[in-house]
């Protein structure tokens, strides 16, 4: 499921998603000024899952001037990718440091409603760890099973 379809599903279950989502390239400055600087700067393709890998993602933008450079940045990092499916851009406000995790569920056949958490964002494929559990509100999430040591914390949170 791609960016939008995704958006549109968290819309319908009423679950926000921070930012402003702009098709047009000149949208973005204004966009990163209603959010608020610093912000973090994506661009939205279908045609790649791991944006931060090819340099579709750039942090702590402060300024418009800083805006401008990201974003031909990440117009020439895109058309170096040979993206040919350009959605938009995406401006989120910078968040606080913290942990991140990978939480996600689906109503299986036999079992019903399955969830599972893990270590997210950079971690999710390297570490390949996330703790199921049967039902929504299983104990088993709660118990610490995802092993994430000081150092993998310490890393996670770096900026």
């Amino acid at each position: 499921m791609g960016f939008i379809q995704s958006r549109k599903l968290l819309e319908e279950y009423r679950i926000p998603l921070a930012g402003t989502m702009v098709r047009n390239p000149a949208d973005v400055n204004d966009a990163a000024r209603r959010e608020g600087y610093p912000v973090a700067l994506k661009g939205i393709t279908p045609d790649f899952a791991h944006k931060s890998d090819v340099g579709f993602v750039f942090l702590g933008v402060k300024n418009d001037e800083g805006m401008e450079k990201a974003l031909r940045t990440l117009q020439h990092n895109m058309s170096q990718a040979g993206v040919l499916d350009i959605e938009g851009f995406l401006i989120q406000p910078m968040s606080q440091r913290g942990l991140e995790l990978l939480i996600g569920s689906k109503q299986d056949p036999g079992f019903g409603p399955v969830t599972m958490v893990g270590n997210g964002g950079r971690f999710v494929e390297l570490f390949a760890e996330v703790a199921p559990g049967i039902g929504l509100h299983d104990p088993l999430l709660k118990t610490g099973r995802v092993n994430t040591p000081d150092t993998v914390h310490q890393f996670t949170v770096m900026p």
